[in-house]
């Protein structure tokens, strides 16, 4: 059997691919980096240290809430400084359990007593926990750190995913956990328990029960948006993953220039620069250079936008589709979109479809969940006195790539396709009649 050219599966397996990536792993957004990767994050990180300083001495810590949008460094940087205090203590012949709980998966406070329990390190040993409650897991959790450890540190990554209610009560689950592990000290043996709640949404906890209130008092570690400056510092840091020469001089900057434009997000700046060194790669090219990055962000916001739209029901499809068609099929560009125009057009797709027609008020809560998703912006506006408010609705996606995603996604919807002439005509007809 041959394969392309002629060659064998074996001659195409032992063929080296073109000389594009030196080492891909340091392009993992999984990866926790060394120091020297460490970007503007100095403030943080003496934080920290002087909030963790008590663990060296054998005094509790004050409990530390960690917040700031997706890839900002929160989990990266309190996972580092956590492995030095670690290392420091070592040096002095003490021992420190670092235990790491990740509540994305999570539903329950039983489940995160349990994860918490496999997390032991092996000298704790492990514990049984079948048959036995919350209370009685983490008894034996906390139990286990005191005879093995001098200090401990928990750290609770993603906390207010526990949302499920605790005991048949209005009580979240993550307000019953924060509760137990900030009071181990008085429900329990242990001495030395540090505390540190990782979030992306701080105003979680608006919601803790009031008695958690007078134990759960944490200090605030605040981690903003990376600028322009420090993403392109990041990826130089991260250069070495490619062959030397192979990045066109102006790819990283770019690539820093767009991230810190749309998110600030270290993480998909870094996802970016690979994909467009996979596309580079893809195609045999020598070198990765800016037209790689804009088809790499095409893909990842294709790839976003997909999965979210997935999210959606067909009727909230159809409503973005409308929307997006508007900016999408106007004969002459637009800035926004009027809602009333919108609208006019939605009904008549439900007309030529077999969608049924939703009301104005679930219409409008539909352009606020987009809004809330981020593929629009919208604003108010007003042609006179005489003709009122009416709200506008601006892209913050792309509306052709919106109405391709749509389209491909749901065969209703696609068949819209074959009719975007008539559909074109009568967006222009409804935009001239909302305008004049």
């Amino acid at each position: 059997m041959t394969g392309s050219g002629n060659l064998s599966i074996g001659d195409m397996v032992r063929t080296e691919e073109p000389a594009i990536f030196r080492n891909r792993k340091l392009l993992s957004t999984s990866r926790i980096v060394d120091e020297d990767r460490i970007v503007g994050r100095e403030e943080q990180i003496q934080s920290y240290v002087t909030l963790l300083q008590s663990l060296k001495t054998g005094d509790t810590p004050p409990d530390i809430l960690v917040y700031g949008p997706s890839g900002t460094g929160k989990s990266l940087i309190t996972h580092r400084v956590a492995s030095e205090f670690q290392t420091v203590l070592a040096e002095s012949g003490k021992s420190l359990a670092v235990i790491e709980l990740n509540c994305q998966w999570l539903n329950t406070n039983y489940q995160a007593a349990v994860e918490l329990a496999e997390s032991l390190p092996p000298e704790a040993g492990s514990i049984t926990v079948q048959g036995k409650s919350t209370q009685k897991v983490l008894k034996e959790f906390f139990k286990r750190l005191e005879e093995n450890f001098d200090a401990s540190l928990v750290i609770v990554d993603e906390v207010d995913h526990l949302v499920n209610p605790v005991d048949n009560t209005d009580e979240p689950a993550y307000s019953s956990l924060l509760y137990q592990l900030s009071r181990a000290e008085d429900l329990t043996d242990i001495e030395t328990l540090g505390v540190i709640a990782i979030t992306n949404a701080p105003d979680f906890v608006e919601e803790l029960d009031p008695r958690v209130d007078s134990s759960f008092n944490p200090r605030d570690i605040v981690f903003s948006d990376y600028d322009a400056n420090q993403l392109r510092q990041i990826l130089y840091r991260r250069e070495d993953a490619f062959v030397e020469g192979v990045l066109s001089d102006d790819v990283i900057p770019y690539v820093a220039a767009l991230a810190a434009q749309d998110h600030g997000d270290a993480r998909k700046a870094v996802d970016l620069l690979r994909t467009a060194g996979a596309l580079a790669l893809d195609e045999d090219a020598e070198k990765v250079y800016k037209h790689h990055v804009d088809r790499a962000q095409e893909e990842v916001e294709r790839d976003r936008l997909l999965e979210q739209a997935n999210g959606y029901s067909s009727g909230k499809k159809l409503v973005l589709f409308a929307t997006a068609a508007v900016h999408a099929w106007s004969s002459d560009p637009i800035d926004s979109v009027p809602n009333p125009v919108m609208q006019q057009v939605y009904s008549f797709m439900c007309d030529i479809t077999e969608f049924s027609e939703k009301s104005q008020p679930t219409l409008s809560r539909y352009v606020d969940e987009f809004e809330q998703g981020g593929l629009i912006e919208t604003s108010h506006a007003s042609k006179g006195v005489s003709t009122g408010v009416y709200r506008q609705i601006k892209m913050a996606r792309s509306s052709e790539l919106l109405v391709e995603t749509l389209s491909e996604n749901d065969s209703s919807i696609h068949d819209l396709l074959d009719d975007r002439e008539l559909i074109s005509s009568v967006v222009d007809t409804k935009l001239n009649e909302f305008y004049t």
